[in-house]
């Protein structure tokens, strides 16, 4: 996505792919009390398992990178019904 931009933008839409759901699942996880280890384990698991990908000598670091990303997001925390348009 351009810079500037978040992912409630419309014109963000294009970017969603048929992945973000794992994505999404993850933040809701964590929203919902999970612990981070249990989350990166998740996403661990969707790429080696799920995606068929296998494990690489980074998986669990990328992992590890998106949850801590999605913590540090705070308009996911947030309802469409709470953001200014």
């Amino acid at each position: 996505m351009p810079e500037g931009w978040n992912w409630r933008d419309d014109a963000a839409s294009g970017f969603e792919d048929e992945y973000d759901h794992y994505l999404k699942s993850a933040a809701a996880k964590l929203r919902g009390g999970a612990p981070e280890a249990e989350v990166v384990n998740y996403l661990a698991h969707v790429e080696i398992d799920t995606m068929g990908l296998g494990e690489r000598q980074n998986t669990v670091v990328r992992a590890k990178a998106v949850v801590q990303a999605i913590l540090a997001d705070d308009l996911m925390w947030t309802s469409a019904e709470d953001v200014e348009t």
